[in-house]
């Protein structure tokens, strides 16, 4: 994948949606004033997708408009970032990335729906796929709303717990503008609850689905594994080796269902992957999400940004993967993956992911042992402190919350090397990462091999995702 965007409309609510609760599992590393600057945009893109689809079939009177739940979140974002703007805190600074990528999201899907025209809103086919795009926006925003509410609430505690009967607040903005903030992020939260309360997941079962192409996975997995490679050797930030690591554990979740549904279904044998794979596969995939864990605390204090040939290659993997694997808002059932995808190549596919996998994992052990690759100054301290009270269940004494990084360097936040301790409990990670993939590739030895026929599949063809007029032709969510 080089830069162009081939997710379709549903594909890329379904990665907004799925981002947005990522979001609320790194709700620890998550900056309060970073994601306040952002919220404002990521409403405003889901406005703009609102706007330009098709329309209800009844016509919205003016007493029916002041319940649309977009206009309202809408209008209470825009008195918040009016008073963002206007106030000390959050002030300028840094955008949140995962926020900012569910703005893409939606700005990409809008520009989508507005390219092709929004289809005629008297068929009931293309009322119903609509609802669904609207139950999925607001459903985004209610999880995003939450998230960015959790943290201005961890900022505000962070806060209490400094003050002491004759302390001063020396906080920008004090207690009394993120807890005014608080007040309002809890109403958008409410009016999107209400709605997603009404619609999800009902409204779903509208989507609309078009038979995915055969190779696509395949094809999104090999650039996946490309871009990879390329950028933690290139350029081994904490920000892409989280990327990596979590959509590593993605890819393996995805392939224990395809194979699951390939054993069920004699696809593949079933006692061969029942007794030596599954076991090896699930931990292969836990493995990668403690090293995303792991890699993320030491990303949480950097502000470079994801390569965007790395972050369009993952995003294209997880909507391959999802294509096939979910309906609606669960895992799809094994006679619906089954009439989406050949399941016999979909293994031979996942045999070469996971010999991949140990290579990637490799990667990482190298990265983590090598004293000329650099992290933010403020991560790595606090990844030493971290590390240093606790590594590997012991203790060090006298530790405590001591700096472990030179005082100019944490002034400044720049780059520099693991400390020794860190660098001794990553390669530690790394190497179970390794042992563990290792274990799921040769647990998997038995699974179909690609052949000359099927090792390089076909470039999918882009298309845009809502029911269209013809002669563009609509893919599937």
């Amino acid at each position: 994948m080089t830069g162009r965007d081939h997710r379709s409309v549903g594909e890329l609510l379904l990665d907004a949606e799925h981002t947005a609760r990522d979001v609320l599992i790194d709700l620890s590393d998550l900056n309060a004033a970073a994601m306040l600057r952002t919220w404002p945009e990521v409403v405003q893109t889901a406005a703009s997708l609102w706007s330009v689809l098709p329309t209800p079939s009844v016509t919205l009177t003016a007493s029916s408009s002041a319940t649309d739940p977009m206009a309202r979140v809408a209008a209470m974002t825009a008195v918040l970032h009016r008073g963002s703007r206007s106030g000390r805190w959050p002030g300028p600074g840094p955008t949140e990335p995962r926020l900012q990528s569910i703005a893409d999201s939606f700005a990409r899907a809008a520009e989508l729906v507005d390219r092709h025209g929004a289809p005629h809103s008297g068929n009931p086919a293309v009322r119903a796929d609509a609802d669904a795009a609207r139950t999925r926006i607001i459903h985004t925003l209610y999880l995003t709303a939450h998230g960015v509410r959790l943290a201005v609430l961890e900022y505000v505690r962070s806060i209490e717990a400094t003050l002491s009967p004759r302390s001063r607040i020396t906080a920008p903005g004090g207690l009394s503008v993120p807890r005014s903030f608080l007040n309002r992020l809890d109403a958008v939260e409410q009016v999107a609850g209400a709605y997603v309360t009404r619609t999800y997941p009902v409204a779903l079962a509208g989507e609309h689905r078009q038979a995915p192409l055969g190779s696509r996975v395949a094809t999104a997995l090999a650039a996946w594994d490309v871009h990879a490679h390329r950028a933690i050797a290139a350029h081994p930030t904490a920000g892409h080796l989280r990327l990596v690591a979590r959509t590593q554990e993605l890819v393996l979740g995805h392939a224990a269902v395809l194979l699951s549904a390939a054993a069920h279904t004699g696809a593949i044998d079933k006692f061969q992957y029942a007794t030596r794979l599954e076991q090896p596969l699930d931990s292969a995939r836990a493995a990668w999400a403690a090293s995303g864990r792991s890699w993320a605390q030491l990303a949480a204090h950097g502000a470079r940004p994801d390569l965007p040939a790395l972050t369009g290659a993952a995003a294209e993997a997880r909507a391959a993967l999802r294509e096939i694997t979910v309906d609606g808002s669960s895992t799809a059932a094994r006679d619906v993956i089954v009439a989406r995808i050949d399941l016999t190549a979909a293994a031979r596919t996942l045999a070469t992911v996971l010999s991949s996998s140990t290579d990637l994992a490799h990667l990482i052990h190298d990265v983590a042992t090598d004293p000329a690759v650099t992290f933010p100054a403020r991560a790595v301290n606090a990844a030493a402190i971290a590390a240093s009270t606790t590594p590997r269940g012991g203790v060090v004494p006298g530790s405590g919350d001591a700096a472990h990084v030179g005082i100019k360097d944490l002034t400044s936040n720049r780059e520099i090397p693991l400390t020794p301790v860190v660098r001794d409990r990553e390669a530690h990670r790394a190497e179970q990462l390794i042992t563990a993939n290792q274990a799921a590739a040769h647990a998997g030895v038995w699974l179909p091999r690609p052949t000359m026929s099927t090792s390089s599949p076909k470039v999918r063809i882009p298309a845009s995702g809502l029911r269209l007029p013809q002669p563009v032709r609509a893919r599937s969510r």
